[in-house]
C-alpha cells in the first residue's frame, strides 16, 4: 500500500498540475485498484496535434517505471466540470468491437448508453474511448458512492454489437482535474 500511496501522491501532486498546463488540457483522471495495485491516469486533451505535443512526465518513473501509454479518441463525453470530491468510483468497460461496426457502437453508448447510465442514482458522469484501428473500446463511468456504482445496473445495449459482455474493473478516483 506504501509505494501505491506515494505514487497517487506523485500523480496528484506533479504530474496532475504539470499535465494543466499543456495546451489544449480539457480533463484529467486517475483511477486506481489498490488489491491489483493498477493505476490508469487519463488525461484528455482538445486535439491530437495538442496531445502529441505534450511532453510526457516523468515523475513516477523512478518508483513504478514507465508507464504503458496507449491513445484512444474521445468518442462521447457526458461529464460535468470536475469538483473535489464528486465522483468516487468507476466502472471501466473493455470491449472489443469489429471494425465494421464500431460507429455502430459509438453511436449506441452517445444516443442510448451514456444518457440512461446519466438517469442512475449516484452517476457523475461517464465517457467512452475508441481506438478505430483495433476495434477497442474503453467505457468509464463515474459514480459519487461505491454503494451506487455497484447497485447500478449496465444498459448492455452494446452486447449484441460487441458479441458479448465487456470485461468490467472497478476503480476508485483518487484524483479528478
Amino acid at each position: 500500500a506504501g509505494r501505491m500511496d506515494e505514487t497517487l501522491q506523485i500523480y496528484r501532486d506533479s504530474t496532475l498540475p504539470a499535465v494543466r498546463s499543456h495546451q489544449g488540457f480539457k480533463r484529467a483522471l486517475i483511477l486506481a485498484d489498490r488489491n491489483a495495485s493498477k493505476i490508469i491516469a487519463i488525461a484528455l486533451f482538445e486535439t491530437e496535434a495538442d496531445l502529441t505535443a505534450r511532453t510526457r512526465t516523468t515523475f513516477i518513473d523512478p518508483i513504478a517505471g514507465a508507464p504503458t501509454s496507449e491513445r484512444y479518441e474521445v468518442s462521447a463525453y457526458d461529464m460535468p466540470e470536475p469538483e473535489s470530491g464528486q465522483a468516487a468510483y468507476a466502472r471501466v468497460n473493455y470491449r472489443e468491437i469489429p471494425l465494421d461496426r464500431m460507429d455502430e457502437a459509438i453511436r449506441t453508448y452517445r444516443d442510448k448508453t451514456l444518457p440512461e447510465v446519466r438517469t442512475q442514482n449516484g452517476s457523475q458522469g461517464a465517457l467512452v474511448l475508441a481506438d478505430r484501428s483495433n476495434g477497442k473500446i474503453i467505457a468509464i463511468a463515474l459514480w459519487d458512492t461505491e454503494a451506487n456504482m455497484n447497485a447500478s445496473t449496465p444498459p448492455g445495449y452494446v452486447d449484441a454489437i460487441s458479441g458479448g459482455p465487456p470485461v468490467r474493473e472497478t476503480y476508485e478516483v483518487t484524483a479528478e482535474a
